[in-house]
C-alpha cells in the first residue's frame, strides 16, 4: 500500500475549521444579501444593485452548504461537495447577472463585476465537467472480479502489503459483499482519511485484496478495528478490520 494513500490524522480537523470559517461566511453573505434587499425596498431598483443581490446570495448559499459538508464530513460519493448540476446551476447565475447588468448598465465598474462573475461561472462549468469525469474514471477502475482471502489471513505474512518501518494498524480484508461506499465512510470516519485518500484506499483494497493502515498505537489499533467491525455488523456487512501488531506478527480479531 502506497503511503501516499493515507491522510494526516490532522486533516480531518483542518477540514472541520476550513467548514467553520465557510459557514460563518455564508451565514455574513447572507446578512448582507437581507440588508441590501431591505435597502432596496426604500428605492428604485438599480441594476448593479440586483446582480450583486443575486451573486451575493448564490457566492453565500454555496459557502454554507459547503461549510456544513465539511463539518459533518458527508461528502457525496464522487468525493465532491455539490453534484454536477448544482455547480452549473450555480454557473448559469453567475453567467446571467453580469449579461443583464451590461445590457442596462455599460459602467467599467459593471464590466469588471461581469468580468469577474463570467470568470465564476467558467470555474463552475469546468469543476463540473472534471467531477463527472472523475466518477467515470472511478468506476472505469473498479474490475468486475477482485482477490478475496480468507478471513483469517494475515496481511503481515504477505511483505507486499508491508508499508515501510509498519508497527501498529489495522488490516481490512477485500470481500464481496461490503459496499464500497461503506468502506470509503469507515475509512474516512474511523481513520481520519480525506474523501479522495479514502477511495483510492478503498480501490486499494478491492484491486489487492486488502491493505494495511499504520496507527500510532496498539490501543489505537484495537480501538478503530473494534469500531468498524461493530459498524459493519450493525450493517450484517462481512467486513474483516484486526488491529495488528508487526512485532506479534499477528491480528486481533475485533
Amino acid at each position: 500500500m502506497d503511503a501516499d494513500h493515507y491522510a494526516k490524522r490532522s486533516s480531518r480537523a483542518f477540514e472541520v475549521v476550513v467548514g467553520l470559517a465557510a459557514t460563518l461566511i455564508g451565514v455574513a453573505l447572507f446578512a448582507f444579501t437581507a440588508f441590501l434587499a431591505y435597502a432596496m425596498s426604500w428605492s428604485p431598483p438599480v441594476v448593479g444593485a440586483i446582480v450583486l443581490l443575486t451573486v451575493t446570495l448564490a457566492v453565500g448559499t454555496l459557502l454554507f452548504v459547503a461549510g456544513l459538508r465539511l463539518i459533518t464530513g458527508k461528502h457525496r460519493s464522487d468525493g465532491g461537495l455539490f453534484s454536477p448540476w448544482i455547480l452549473r446551476f450555480g454557473a448559469l447565475i453567475f453567467l446571467a447577472s453580469p449579461v443583464l447588468a451590461l445590457f442596462f448598465n455599460r459602467s467599467w465598474t459593471m464590466i469588471i463585476e461581469a468580468g469577474v462573475s463570467l470568470s465564476a461561472a467558467v470555474a463552475c462549468f469546468t469543476l463540473a465537467n472534471r467531477r463527472e469525469q472523475a466518477a467515470a474514471g472511478l468506476l472505469a477502475v473498479v474490475t468486475p472480479t477482485s482477490p478475496v482471502f480468507p478471513p483469517d489471513t494475515s496481511l503481515l505474512s504477505r511483505p507486499e502489503f508491508v508499508p515501510a518501518g509498519f508497527r501498529y494498524g489495522v488490516e481490512i480484508l477485500n470481500d464481496n459483499g461490503t459496499p464500497m461506499e461503506f468502506v470509503v465512510s469507515v475509512l474516512q470516519a474511523h481513520l481520519g482519511l480525506t474523501r479522495p485518500d479514502a477511495a483510492r484506499s478503498m480501490l486499494a483494497i478491492h484491486s489487492r485484496g486488502g491493505a494495511l493502515f499504520p496507527l500510532p498505537s496498539q490501543a489505537e489499533a484495537h480501538r478503530i478495528a473494534e469500531a468498524v467491525t461493530a459498524e459493519a455488523a450493525a450493517q450484517k456487512y462481512p467486513l474483516v478490520c484486526r488491529a495488528v501488531d508487526a512485532a506479534g506478527q499477528g491480528g486481533t480479531g475485533a
